[in-house]
């Protein structure tokens, strides 16, 4: 290979990789400013809510709470398991049907408080794919629900 030829093309590698350098920097200073602006929209939209005498967050979560009435996610997730006796369900799709039935998982990141509930109660069996579950043998007996709750 001709030696001028593999100078312009070292050439235009160094200048292209200083190109993609400096848009990797506004990239994250854009990002930086994204999350600032969802902040700050976030703050505005719940004073508006406050102002309209709209429910505050901290009501929502009350009322997530009241719809479990004293039941573990664990519990929740139980039922919807032996509704569907023998499967094994990505914690995704246990999230889908609780929400379609009216419950809730509360918190910040609902996917993981149910994933470690899951992880963490004996009534669960880890299913044949990564977040995936299934009751074992010995939960196939429904829970005592919670006064009010059907």
């Amino acid at each position: 290979m001709d030696n001028s030829i593999t100078q312009v093309l070292e050439k235009r590698i160094g200048e292209l990789q200083a190109e993609m350098e400096a848009l990797d920097k506004q990239r994250q200073g854009i990002l930086a400013s994204l999350r600032e602006l969802r902040e700050r929209v976030e703050t505005y939209t719940t004073l508006l809510r406050l102002e309209k005498g709209e429910p505050s967050p901290s009501s929502e979560h009350r009322e997530v709470r009241r719809r479990r009435a004293g039941r573990t996610y664990a519990d929740m997730a139980a039922d919807v398991l032996r509704a569907r006796p023998g499967a094994e369900m990505h914690v995704r799709d246990i999230l889908e049907a609780l929400r379609k039935s009216g419950k809730a998982v509360g918190g910040k990141k609902p996917y993981m408080n149910l994933y470690a509930a899951l992880h963490h109660d004996s009534r669960f069996m880890r299913g044949s794919r990564p977040a995936t579950f299934r009751l074992a043998p010995s939960a196939n007996r429904p829970a005592a629900h919670a006064p009010g709750e059907t």
